[in-house]
């Protein structure tokens, strides 16, 4: 059964030829949709940066220097409990 870091090596392996652009175009289009929602990304050398305000290129560019990538979405859930 495969874990998370198995996840994360198997990424590291292949990052040679993920489409980093296509990637990136994802993250952009999806912060667009709902203005709250958040990407942060850490480089290996542990800096912070959020994609807010970014292009396409320069997410695309930063990807394959990440070590983690935070997706928040800050939508309320439908659900509510008593």
């Amino acid at each position: 059964m495969a874990s998370a870091g198995d996840t994360i090596q198997i990424i590291k392996d292949i990052s040679d030829i993920i489409p980093w652009g296509t990637i990136a175009a994802v993250f952009i289009a999806w912060l667009k949709y709902h203005p709250k929602r958040k990407i942060i990304f850490t480089s290996k050398n542990h800096t912070v940066v959020h994609a807010e305000g970014l292009s396409v290129k320069q997410i695309e560019q930063l990807l394959p220097h990440c070590e983690h990538v935070m997706v928040v979405d800050t939508k309320k859930s439908k659900n509510k409990t008593a």
